[in-house]
């Protein structure tokens, strides 16, 4: 009995020390209790060693050694994106990794920002720089030989597809000094070869000054970015690496911006292979922008694809596919976002949209929309001419046209051939869209999607002559440069590494857009940046787009650039889902499974399901004596890759005269189903979004509730 009663005793002071415990940790006053715990685990210490260690750290007396891999990793994006002076704040106040241990587990590598016409030991420099910084977190995170560079057993040596992405990033127009080469900084590479850039004196300064005033050189007002990026399922590899930063003043011609691209692609083979891994660069990625639309119709198609070429027996069966390639079968790519943004200008147009013979104007769509049951203020919105770039915007437009249905019976005949007109077009876009953003949709399902989109567009284009009447020419050859070169990157997957998986939502620039988000938010209050500013903040901003590429879930996004996901079984998920990566994609994206062929066909047969007169054309164009030279980009006979129109083609005056004309009162109320979607006015948006105190943001006019910001 006297050894019971001592065992229950001690049992009692077991329990009265552990209830001590868990009052002390729900004080909170010890921050990451988690490392005081795992250090005391590590010395086998006790439970009243662990409350004494407690005691010790509220009052400042110890501090727990030891961060998680995520604690380094939100220490680095706080530095890179706030300064030193929120990281040291995050330290203390946090209990996060000091200064001090988040640079020892970080390497900066400066970038070079060409003052002039990029060289190529500049490129050089930067990929080398970027590749240093990546292999050095994945390093220091994952542990030394989980590099991007994996090392592979029995010598073997492993390909991974990269994509060369350009655009333009505007900056402040400010002539910097760069200390680390002694040169001026700002001008544009068009025009600043013709004077000194080296500042050894104040001659050079005067000579710099003199240009600019006489008009010989100018400002640069954008910065072209060329990145790259892994077409790989792993977040450390598919993050965009700027290797090209240069000012521009957007004077260059198609032939000089050619030349820049090529400088990009010789160092990419250059350096293709690292740490026994070949990088391949199977795509030139851009947004729509003419002149470099020029440049890639002179690097990615340059001579058709030879019957040698190990991709060739996939393609050739494919009916009117084009087979321009450049040097390695590599091809052009324009951005997915990019283009179904221009289907929203599309249909706000004046001259509005011609299908099989039938004009749809913006008037004729608001009725449209109106008589399915979408309210006054959702048509107002989603016809505002005044944002073009908001990608939501679009889809939310593209997604109430393919949601009308057929006609009425007993519809007016004018009424039924319009709807019939938007039912065919509405299916055109959802084909387009829905490989991007339905995330149960295997590859198959999704090269059949693009294929019909193709079909559609191609037999559109070519109907009554409609030409221009149905979409601007460079809207379609944007739509077809996108499809073919996912047809083509797919075949080269399949032959370079045919059991992995093509993840289609990879392509395009938009994590070079995500990089340039990076670059604004890094600023501070100023969003704009200059030449030098850049440099200086992008090989910091490499391990944040790492980092976050990793961790999703730690970034908000970009309202404006975020597309909603589609479940097949659920319908829209949500749009607050703000990244979709390969992590998020649930189909089978195996290559393995893929016939191009078959795709292409199933897609054809879906489009000639929807217009039956598609079939027989199809025909009569296969059985024609010049059938060779009608293709994708050639509907006509003739390639339309160096065709431009007129700058009227997306003219929305009309529609901006209209919009002002609506009744504002009406306007106010926001329709229950349907949430308020801001007209550009971003202030308006944080305060919806981030109320400042605990006064309501809703307001009820004519009886029903809107925000205050709407109704101002």
């Amino acid at each position: 009995k006297l050894n019971d009663s001592r065992k229950l005793l001690g049992k009692m002071g077991a329990l009265e020390d552990h209830k001590q415990w868990v009052l002390a940790v729900a004080s909170g006053r010890v921050d990451r209790v988690a490392s005081l715990v795992q250090a005391g685990l590590n010395h086998r210490t006790g439970i009243k060693a662990l409350i004494q260690q407690y005691e010790r750290a509220a009052d400042r007396l110890y501090q727990p050694r030891g961060y998680s891999k995520d604690d380094i990793m939100r220490s680095i994006v706080l530095l890179r994106l706030g300064g030193a002076r929120v990281a040291e704040f995050a330290h203390r106040s946090l209990a996060l990794p000091s200064l001090t241990t988040i640079r020892r587990n970080t390497v900066l590598h400066a970038l070079v920002v060409s003052p002039s016409f990029p060289t190529l030991a500049e490129i050089e420099a930067n990929l080398q720089s970027c590749y240093a910084a990546r292999d050095s977190i994945c390093e220091s995170h994952s542990g030394p030989g989980l590099g991007l560079g994996l090392r592979l057993g029995g010598g073997t040596q492993k390909i991974i597809h990269e994509v060369v992405m350009l655009d333009e990033l505007a900056t402040e127009k400010r002539i910097r000094w760069d200390d680390s080469t002694n040169k001026f900084l700002g001008t544009c590479r068009e025009h600043n070869h013709s004077i000194p850039l080296d500042f050894t004196s104040e001659r050079e300064l005067d000579m710099l000054c003199d240009a600019i005033a006489h008009d010989q050189v100018h400002l640069a007002s954008e910065a072209t970015v060329a990145a790259i990026g892994a077409l790989s399922p792993k977040p450390r590899e598919y993050a965009a690496l700027p290797i090209l930063l240069s000012g521009t003043c957007k004077a260059e011609t198609g032939k000089q911006h050619a030349n820049l691209i090529k400088a990009v692609l010789e160092v990419c083979t250059k350096h293709s292979t690292r740490n026994n891994t070949l990088y391949r660069t199977v795509c030139i990625a851009s947004d729509g922008e003419a002149k470099r639309g020029d440049a890639l119709v002179l690097v990615t198609m340059s001579s058709v694809l030879n019957r040698s070429s190990p991709i060739y027996a996939q393609l050739r069966p494919l009916e009117l596919m084009n087979f321009l390639v450049g040097p390695d079968d590599i091809t052009a790519d324009k951005d997915f976002k990019h283009v179904i943004k221009r289907q929203r200008n599309v249909l706000m147009r004046n001259k509005g949209i011609e299908i099989q013979g039938f004009c749809i104007t913006p008037t004729t769509l608001r009725i449209h929309l109106g008589s399915n049951g979408v309210a006054p203020h959702r048509i107002q919105s989603l016809l505002n001419p005044n944002d073009k770039q908001d990608v939501i915007l679009a889809y939310s437009l593209l997604k109430e046209v393919w949601s009308l249905p057929p006609p009425p019976p007993g519809s007016d005949p004018v009424f039924s051939r319009a709807r019939e007109a938007l039912n065919i077009y509405g299916n055109f876009a959802r084909h387009l869209i829905m490989p991007y953003i339905q995330i149960n949709l295997d590859l198959c399902a999704q090269l059949t999607h693009l294929s019909a989109a193709a079909h559609l567009a191609f037999f559109l284009f070519r109907d009554n002559l409609a030409r221009t009447r149905f979409i601007p020419t460079q809207s379609y050859v944007d739509i077809m440069i996108m499809i073919k070169n996912v047809y083509f990157c797919v075949a080269k997957m399949k032959v370079d590494n045919p059991t992995d998986n093509f993840y289609l939502i990879l392509l395009g620039t938009d994590r070079l857009e995500t990089f340039f988000g990076l670059v604004r938010t890094a600023v501070g209050t100023d969003v704009n940046v200059d030449t030098l500013q850049l440099g200086s903040r992008a090989s910091g901003l490499i391990e944040v787009a790492a980092i976050l590429a990793e961790h999703p879930e730690w970034d908000h996004g970009t309202r404006r650039l975020t597309l909603p996901v589609i479940s097949q079984h659920d319908g829209e998920i949500s749009s607050k889902v703000d990244h979709i990566t390969p992590m998020s994609w649930e189909g089978d994206v195996s290559v393995a499974k893929v016939n191009l062929h078959t795709c292409w066909l199933l897609g054809r047969s879906k489009a000639v399901e929807l217009i039956p007169e598609l079939g027989p054309a199809l025909m009569d164009l296969a059985a024609s004596d010049s059938e060779s030279s009608y293709d994708i980009l050639a509907p006509l006979g003739r390639p339309l890759v160096n065709q431009y129109d007129d700058d009227d083609e997306y003219d929305t005056t009309v529609l901006s005269g209209s919009s002002q004309s609506i009744n504002l009162k009406e306007d106010l109320v926001a329709s229950p189903g349907h949430p308020y979607t801001h007209d550009g006015d971003i202030e308006d948006a944080i305060a919806d979004e981030m109320p400042r105190n605990q006064v309501t943001s809703d307001i009820t006019i004519q009886g029903e509730k809107t925000s205050k910001a709407r109704a101002l």
